[in-house]
């Protein structure tokens, strides 16, 4: 069975009022119901680019995307052990896992055993189903080429607990990334993200988020010569929305020629990728009795550039 990554189909006159779920099961015929309901779960479905319902009516001309579906019985979340990720943090309710870039979070056919939920699965092989045909709790996951945290529950109460404050916008996580553009002070973008099917999104210039968990805040961290750290605060993101709302503001990411970011000679050796790195996880643990904080060192390519614009400049000013 096929993977299905950032298909949208549009909404005929003919397909007017039909559940959500039905029409996703009559277009993708090879897709059990197993699977349409997970990818629901997984937040995958998309209508006109905000999270979708299963239940929910579809009119003519709106745009249903699936960022990921496919049949749950074609894959294993094998076990494997793979230098690269690493455990930042962990106790008998949650973990924090590092991802380096270029590595996928979730499988996405079966035999595949390089990605983070591979390692996990090696790492904490108790919490998953004999047949590892589960995967790994994670509470988000993280593009391809992106770096950094990803929480993950160790079990099935802790992940609804995790995600019930997810929704309340308890959960805080942060980005650090390079910019060669100037940066003023702290910036809050609240414009939508427009998913058109296509490997990029759009911000819509008119509509904004209502929904203040779904804003991205950017603060500059550090001005070198040439370059600006830049901290990015977001609660829960939509595909790509860093990445966008940078460069909507002005900043594009280095490295994201998708979004207009620069590539500079220093980075030439390097396997090109926006600079873009999930640095810390902000949440309240599942004991109640606390709020964590969790860090994650920054990756090799994005440690080099910076020392080496830390090198030019005297000092951050």
């Amino acid at each position: 069975m096929p993977v299905y990554r950032d298909v949208t189909v549009v909404v005929s006159k003919n397909d007017e009022g039909k559940r959500l779920d039905s029409f996703l099961r009559e277009k993708f015929p090879d897709a059990s119901r197993g699977t349409i309901r997970k990818a629901f779960l997984e937040r995958a479905i998309l209508i006109n680019g905000r999270e979708a319902r299963k239940g929910e009516m579809v009119k003519e001309g709106d745009r249903v995307t699936v960022l990921r579906l496919q049949s749950r019985a074609d894959v294993r979340y094998w076990p494997n052990f793979i230098y690269g990720p690493k455990v930042i943090y962990k106790d008998d309710r949650v973990a924090a896992l590092y991802k380096p870039p270029f590595m996928h979070t979730l499988p996405a056919h079966y035999g595949e055993k390089d990605t983070l939920a591979n390692y996990a699965a090696y790492m904490f092989a108790s919490d998953l189903d004999d047949e590892f045909l589960t995967p790994p709790r994670f509470l988000s996951r993280l593009d391809y080429e992106t770096s950094g945290l990803v929480l993950m529950a160790r079990d099935d109460e802790t992940l609804a607990f995790l995600k019930e404050k997810q929704d309340a916008g308890e959960i805080v996580k942060t980005y650090v990334f390079l910019t060669t553009k100037p940066v003023s002070g702290s910036v809050t973008v609240t414009n939508k993200i427009v998913t058109t099917g296509g490997a990029r999104v759009k911000v819509s210039k008119r509509e904004h988020f209502e929904d203040p968990v779904y804003h991205t805040a950017f603060e500059v961290d550090s001005i070198y010569d040439g370059v600006t750290l830049v901290r990015a605060t977001i609660k829960k993101g939509r595909m790509h929305q860093i990445r966008a709302h940078a460069a909507f503001a002005g900043f594009p990411i280095l490295g994201d020629v998708k979004y207009g970011g620069d590539v500079l000679d220093v980075m030439k050796e390097l396997p090109l990728r926006p600079l873009l790195h999930s640095y810390q996880v902000e949440f309240p643990h599942p004991s109640g009795k606390i709020r964590m904080k969790v860090n994650c060192p920054y990756p090799e390519d994005l440690y080099r550039v910076l020392q080496h614009f830390q090198t030019l400049s005297d000092k951050p000013r």
